[in-house]
């Protein structure tokens, strides 16, 4: 309810009178963050372009004048023992001038304090967009969030107008595990007419990372002697709301705090379950292997034993002097 009011009050705030322009806004944000993203993508590759242009440009000036030496010999045996002594400086003079000249088509050599000037400008330019993209990207969620509350809350009425009240079904002694994980949109569920399983999935969703959050907090204040380590808050998740509803609260954004040392633990907790899901599937995959293997067995244990019977028969039968 404390979400919903808030949502409300986001929309009078911004002035949306209508699901449309939440849309339209969402996705006005979302674009600007991928505006924001190639911006930064290409000052990447300025940077690069920079660097390259730099080290060139050490090398050139680096290996002038050793260069210029070998070019003063006039004996080709002279010059030759001078290059086979400096091959490395004359072979990188001449693979800068290469690359300055013919490969950049630059008419002088590039100046490194204009090179280190423009490097400082993009810093500048790429922190102030990494900050907008920040602002976008959180305004992008609210509204997404924003999005996602206004068609919870009219579905959610529309339920109750059929006297249906999804939340009422989950009472304390309810095993949250019994409930299917249902991992859908709204339009999805209601197109599907599983509108009740969807509700009772966003209560369940939020009740498992708001507890999650409360019980790790518990244990950072409790004596360390009464402390758990993050498997075991992993396991005992698991077990009270289902592997699949665990892993998909972990990775969604109910989790996300402002608190490091939350988040931090969060994080721990998440890897926990993945090793958890991974060690479950190996050891799935290691029974079938070994029922194989014990078949296989079997099989082979059969096919011997009748290959002996088979065997004495014939033997007994030509003791009897009868052919077979």
């Amino acid at each position: 309810m404390k979400q919903m009011a808030q949502t409300l009050i986001y929309i009078e705030k911004h002035g949306y009178n209508d699901m449309k322009a939440i849309r339209t806004a969402q996705q006005d944000a979302e674009g600007e963050v991928t505006e924001i993203q190639n911006q930064l993508d290409e000052i990447k590759l300025q940077r690069l372009h920079l660097d390259e242009k730099k080290k060139f440009t050490e090398m050139y000036r680096n290996n002038k004048e050793i260069y210029n030496q070998y070019k003063d010999f006039f004996l080709s045996s002279s010059k030759r023992k001078f290059y086979n002594q400096h091959k490395t400086e004359i072979d990188n003079y001449t693979m800068a001038r290469a690359y300055i000249f013919d490969e950049q088509k630059l008419e002088k050599i590039p100046s490194l304090k204009n090179i280190s000037n423009e490097k400082k400008k993009l810093a500048e330019k790429e922190k102030k967009l990494k900050t907008d993209q920040t602002t976008a990207r959180k305004n992008a969620n609210t509204l997404k969030a924003t999005r996602h509350n206004v068609q919870t809350l009219l579905g959610y009425r529309e339920l109750e107008l059929q006297d249906r009240h999804p939340s009422a079904t989950i009472t304390p002694y309810t095993e949250r595990v019994d409930i299917p994980f249902y991992n859908a949109t709204f339009d999805e569920a209601k197109k599907a007419g599983k509108m009740e399983l969807y509700f009772q999935n966003q209560y369940l969703n939020s009740e498992c990372a708001e507890k999650l959050k409360s019980t790790i907090l518990a244990n950072f204040n409790a004596p360390k002697d009464e402390q758990h380590n993050r498997g075991t808050i992993a396991n005992s998740f698991m077990r009270i709301y289902g592997t699949e509803r665990a892993k998909w609260v972990l990775d969604s954004p109910l989790v996300i705090t402002e608190d490091t040392q939350l988040d931090s633990a969060i994080g721990e907790v998440k890897t926990a379950v993945k090793g958890k899901i991974a060690q479950d599937h190996w050891d799935k995959q290691t029974k079938k292997l070994s029922f194989k293997d014990s078949m296989a067995a079997a099989q082979q244990r059969a096919d011997e034993y009748n290959q002996s019977r088979q065997a004495k028969t014939s033997q007994k039968s030509k003791t009897n002097g009868i052919t077979i």
